[in-house]
């Protein structure tokens, strides 16, 4: 009989470390180094416009994490010696990222993480980062060889992934198979699982997504969901928004067949971890696993206060994501009748090994 273990799926943003501060940050610095540039050379660059592009551009390129969107800023293309400011800034902005994801990290977090592996348990990482930063963050996270898997956004065809963590793709998206989907859309959990069921062999290894599961749709998003798509602006933006809510109404179930009661079996041991009701509570409600709320993602002490707010202003504006998404995922806007939604099985107000020692407790 195959080990009944636990099968832990965590968030990466905001669950494993502080996302606000490190991208914030990294990409503050890397914009200080062109605006450097510019008044170095005596080069006028409009801040806001270049933001604006630098947006538009994340969009296009379906990534916030795209070092070759610089080359499409029309703002900085008033520089002289572009290429070897880009390289500069990109290599800025990667130091930055590494030594902020270094310390924003939630140590007690990562640490229970460890020892759950260590316990025997199966550790999962899905996250929208493309496949490039997610495997950056896990090493930088010292997590590379601990995770059983990372789930993330497509990146092209070149990216360094980590070492020993199999980096994989998000599966295609029903609707446009031509891009993967997007959180809270219940096929990315549905993957994970079945890999997993592959992995103790309940399951052989050449099922497919289809095989096992199907979709069905529930229209019953409503209030602030719905402003998503109604206010969502033409472009990347909004057709990523647009992909958003047709996720949000997109359930899971596993199919009957031979191996039916041996899937849902393994559902059954997984929990979803993640600090956004949204994005990471409704994706474990659309697959029917356990949503576990890190609290702690969204906490800010009084002493980063005012740079957290810097950050976030930063995050906000040239990020590819449409603006209600946004506000959506990081608790702006809030769900209606959430409990009604998304009810979590735990919340973790300070650390994972909360829920460590819940289950621990439960036995």
């Amino acid at each position: 009989m195959a080990e009944q273990r636990p099968i832990l799926i965590l968030d990466l943003h905001n669950t494993l470390y502080d996302e606000v501060m490190e991208y914030g940050g990294a990409m503050d610095a890397a914009i200080s180094h062109f605006l450097g540039a510019a008044k170095h050379q005596g080069v006028a660059i409009d801040e806001s416009l270049m933001c604006r592009q630098l947006s538009e551009a994340h969009a296009q390129a379906r990534s916030d994490w795209d070092d070759d969107v610089w080359s499409g800023i029309a703002e900085l293309r008033k520089l002289s010696g572009l290429p070897d400011i880009i390289d500069e800034a990109v290599a800025l902005r990667r130091k930055v990222s590494e030594k902020l994801t270094g310390e924003r990290a939630y140590r007690s977090t990562i640490e229970a993480i460890i020892r759950l592996k260590k316990s025997g348990a199966a550790v999962y990482i899905a996250t929208e980062a493309t496949e490039n930063a997610a495997a950056d963050a896990i090493a930088w996270l010292g997590l590379d060889g601990v995770l059983d898997g990372a789930y993330a956004w497509p990146f092209r065809d070149r990216h360094e992934t980590a070492g020993k963590t199999p980096v994989r793709r998000f599966p295609p998206d029903p609707g446009r198979p031509e891009y993967s989907v997007r959180k809270p859309h219940p096929l990315i959990l549905g993957s994970i699982m079945l890999d997993a069921a592959k992995a103790e062999g309940l399951v052989p290894g050449h099922a497919t997504l289809e095989e096992m599961y199907k979709l069905m749709c529930d229209e019953g998003i409503g209030g602030p969901e719905k402003a998503v798509v109604e206010n969502a602006r033409t472009g990347g933006a909004g057709i990523q928004a647009r992909d958003v809510m047709r996720a949000a109404q997109t359930r899971l179930a596993i199919r009957n067949g031979p191996y039916g009661a041996a899937l849902e079996g393994l559902r059954q041991r997984c929990v979803y971890v993640g600090d956004s009701y949204f994005k990471d509570g409704l994706l474990a409600a659309n697959a029917g696993i356990p949503f576990v709320l890190a609290r702690y993602g969204k906490v800010i002490c009084d002493a980063d206060r005012k740079r957290n707010d810097e950050c976030r202003k930063r995050l906000f504006c040239v990020t590819g994501w449409n603006e209600q998404v946004i506000r959506l995922t990081h608790g702006d806007v809030k769900l209606l009748e959430p409990t009604d939604k998304v009810t979590p099985y735990f919340v973790c107000q300070e650390s994972l090994q909360e829920l460590v020692e819940f289950m621990k407790s439960a036995r």
